[in-house]
C-alpha cells in the first residue's frame, strides 16, 4: 500500500512522518494518550504507533529497544509468548537522515502472541510480527518508540479474523520503513515538561 504524499504532522504538528494511507487516525474511534499518535488499518488490522516515554537510564543503550519490546509484551499479556527475532543498531544522519547525531537507534524485530480485547481464551491469540525502533534522545532525556504490528496468524477463536486481510511481510516492513525513514522532530519544545 502506497504512502501519503507528504509527511503527516504527529504530536501537534512537532513530529512528522509518513503514514500508509489506508491507515486512520485511532483517536477517531477511540481515546489514545497524549504521549501516543495511533494509527490503524481496519482490513489488515495492522497498526503504527508513535510513543514518547522517559528515557530509561538504568537501560543500557544495547537492551533498550529489547527492554521496550519486552514491556510492550507484558502490556499484551504475551510475556510468555513472545521472541526477539533479530536486533540491529542504526546509523544516525545515514539510516535515518532526519535524526540528531548523538541519538542511538535500534530497530527490533520480534513476533508476539497476542490475544485483542483481554480474551483470555488461548485459541484467541494472533501471531503478530513487530517492527519497533528505539530511538534515544539523550539531549531531551526521550526514549522515542515507533512500533508497527503486523498480524500473521490468527487464533481459531479469534474475534479479529472473519473479514480481515492480511498483507504480506514484505508490504508491512516497507510501510514501516517509509515510516520511519520519512520521520523528523521538527519541534523540540515538544519534550520540555
Amino acid at each position: 500500500m502506497a504512502s501519503r504524499d507528504s509527511p503527516f504532522p504527529l504530536f501537534g504538528g512537532a513530529v512528522e512522518s509518513l503514514i500508509p494511507s489506508s491507515f486512520i487516525d485511532a483517536s477517531d474511534l477511540r481515546e489514545i494518550p497524549d504521549n501516543q499518535e495511533v494509527f490503524i488499518d481496519t482490513l489488515t488490522n495492522e497498526s503504527l504507533i508513535f510513543e514518547i516515554l522517559e528515557l530509561e537510564e538504568d537501560i543500557p543503550n544495547e537492551q533498550a529497544a529489547s527492554f521496550h519490546f519486552q514491556q510492550l509484551a507484558s502490556d499484551n499479556d504475551a510475556s510468555d509468548e513472545s521472541e526477539i527475532i533479530s536486533i540491529e543498531y542504526l546509523r544516525p544522519g545515514i539510516d535515518l537522515t532526519h535524526m540528531q547525531n548523538d541519538a542511538h537507534l535500534t530497530y527490533l524485530f520480534g513476533r508476539q502472541k497476542i490475544a485483542k480485547y483481554r480474551d483470555t481464551d488461548p485459541l484467541a491469540r494472533n501471531v503478530v510480527n513487530i517492527y519497533l525502533i528505539c530511538i534515544r534522545l539523550f539531549s531531551v532525556q526521550t526514549d522515542f518508540i515507533i512500533t508497527y504490528n503486523h498480524p500473521i496468524a490468527f487464533g481459531p477463536a479469534s474475534r479479529e479474523i472473519a473479514g480481515v486481510w492480511s498483507s504480506s511481510e514484505n508490504d508491512a516492513v516497507e510501510k514501516f520503513r517509509a515510516s520511519v525513514q520519512s520521520f523528523e522532530i521538527k519541534d523540540w519544545t515538544l519534550f520540555q515538561n
